[in-house]
């Protein structure tokens, strides 16, 4: 028998330009940390190095089955994997409902800083295709 997972949501109170709007909102769990992950791998795996294809799967699959349950799931050095939703405002808590209010559901990620910052510091350079008529030699 196959087992569901769920993601827990809520209808959160906010004012919007002055009027008080409802909407739906995710109940996020903890975040579960590199380590945690790295130890749950490990049970999943013979744990040998020349396995590596097989730990990098395993790895995934972790993040998958923490990112699909409501945990946010942060890899340090890389950023943090999280569920996430759109949704659209109601008037009442009795409106906020799947059917009313969320949007899509999908997965957000933001950047560790030591990544932005990397990004940032990287040199940009400027692609010329010679194939390209359109463009004129600066």
């Amino acid at each position: 028998m196959k087992t569901f997972k769920t993601i827990q949501w809520e209808a959160e109170q906010r004012k919007i330009f002055g009027e008080e709007k409802w909407v739906a909102k995710l109940r996020l769990t903890d975040t579960k940390s590199l380590e945690v992950i790295a130890g749950e791998v490990a049970q999943r795996t013979s744990g040998q190095p020349s396995e590596v294809e097989g730990l990098i799967l395993a790895y995934i699959h972790q993040i998958r089955l923490h990112v699909s349950t409501g945990h946010s799931v942060n890899i340090e050095g890389l950023g943090t994997f999280y569920p996430k939703m759109t949704t659209k405002l109601v008037l009442t808590p009795e409106e906020v409902s799947i059917k009313n209010c969320i949007k899509t559901i999908t997965v957000g990620f933001r950047p560790d800083a030591k990544l932005r910052q990397r990004v940032r510091e990287a040199v940009l350079k400027e692609y010329k295709d010679s194939n390209n008529v359109y463009r004129k030699e600066e």
